[in-house]
């Protein structure tokens, strides 16, 4: 009963997690330079960007001495949160370490950008709201920075709100991080802040996408191979039945005659684990267009993973009866062969 509970526990937490268009939270984070925050997402030429910072706070006070935590933006030079292109996680989790151990800041063209006040023209793509987005040169090289910073004589910003629509030679593969520079050394960081993500694509219908840009052929090509796998089962399930009942099967020798076939019981758990190939990629490519159209799939990714896991157990039972020769060369299991199998089903 409690390897039910928490296979149920399982399919709750990853079916939560399987969401395109999410929010993200922290509190009283201690950390001054933190990423990839959500998931890294590939955006087209077409993409769309949205950021929408809620509730954020930051204070600053000695270590263990909670009465003197307090908003203080003149200890730090910027504070906010930048979306940056790069290659692959390698290349990020590189750089990401390199700001750390270099004590770097990473939107420092920002700061130094003297036009970065009245960066809003009337050809730019960006809206805020007690808030700033910045673009220095390109968002290729420099990234998208929301400033979370107030200006001199403003109050400190609860909520900011950055929007960017990618054009040509901008596509890649961007993670957001939130740095604090310089970090204080002396002194306790304490952020609290919780995020609105709204990243997507337009497909080849011009139909907005929420999938990453490599996955937007996903939900049809696996429709595709749950097609194939559904004319295999057909094929396979009508073979056997012509051989139970005395014909010859639907496959020839080489000299046109008919293969003498029998029917034994493994070939039975055969039907089943196509089946539950067929079942687990028309429901993956079910869960891959619920989140193409509404970018969250909790209730079809908690299906898809139920027929996964079960086809992963089924694999391995089959291939540990093909191995022990069940059913070929003997119609039962030994003691040696039953504690393998319940080992090995154990394990997965």
């Amino acid at each position: 009963m409690a390897s039910i509970y928490s296979l149920l526990l399982f399919l709750w937490g990853v079916s939560c997690a399987n969401a395109l268009k999410h929010n993200y939270a922290e509190k009283d984070m201690h950390r001054s330079l933190v990423g990839p925050l959500g998931f890294p997402f590939g955006f087209t030429d077409t993409g769309f960007y949205n950021l929408t910072v809620f509730d954020f706070s930051l204070q600053i006070g000695y270590h263990n001495d909670d009465e003197d935590r307090r908003l203080n933006f003149d200890e730090v030079d910027g504070v906010g949160f930048l979306l940056k292109r790069f290659k692959d996680e390698a290349e990020f989790n590189h750089y990401l370490n390199e700001l750390a151990a270099e004590e770097r800041c990473a939107f420092q063209r920002f700061l130094d950008d003297p036009n970065v006040d009245d960066f809003l023209g009337a050809d730019d793509s960006y809206d805020y709201e007690d808030g700033s987005g910045h673009v220095v040169d390109s968002v290729a090289m420099s990234g998208i920075f929301l400033d979370m910073k107030p200006r001199p004589g403003q109050q400190p910003k609860k909520t900011a709100t950055v929007t960017y629509e990618f054009k040509k030679g901008e596509e890649g593969l961007y993670f957001l991080l939130y740095q604090i520079c310089p970090p204080p050394k002396t002194k306790d960081i304490h952020s609290t802040f919780e995020l609105d993500f709204h990243f997507s694509n337009l497909d080849m219908l011009g139909n907005e996408s929420y999938l990453s840009a490599g996955e937007m052929p996903l939900p049809h090509m696996f429709l595709y191979f749950s097609l194939l796998y559904a004319i295999c089962l057909f094929l396979w399930i009508s073979n056997i039945r012509l051989i139970g009942a005395g014909e010859p099967g639907r496959w020839r020798d080489n000299e046109g005659g008919a293969l003498q076939a029998t029917v034994y019981p493994i070939h039975h758990l055969m039907t089943v684990l196509v089946t539950l190939k067929f079942l687990a990629l028309f429901f993956e490519s079910i869960r891959y267009h619920f989140l193409r159209v509404t970018g969250q799939a909790k209730f079809w990714s908690g299906i898809y993973y139920a027929f996964a896991f079960m086809k992963g157990t089924f694999l391995f039972t089959v291939i540990l009866l093909l191995g022990s020769g069940w059913s070929f060369v003997k119609p039962f299991l030994g003691e040696r062969e039953k504690t393998m199998a319940c080992a090995v089903l154990g394990l997965q």
